[in-house]
């Protein structure tokens, strides 16, 4: 993600908290016009499908550990 602004970052942070476009927007500080512009780009994209990957990663490890307890 280093090639991203710091406001991209913060708008695929909330991506993956809120999921909903409008309101990742409102909690990153910019514009719901801004994250629709950035998703056609492809380095923005790639980016985000990448901490999708992780959180999910995350979240199936987490979801493991409680099955086996």
């Amino acid at each position: 993600m280093s090639a991203l602004k710091p406001n991209q970052r913060k708008a695929i942070e909330q991506l993956l908290i809120h999921g909903e476009i409008q309101t990742a927007a409102v909690a990153a500080g910019v514009s719901r016009d801004s994250i629709h512009r950035w998703m056609k780009e492809p380095v923005f994209v790639a980016a985000l499908r990448e901490a999708e990957r992780l959180a999910i990663g995350t979240a199936a490890r987490s979801l493991a550990r409680l099955a086996n307890k």
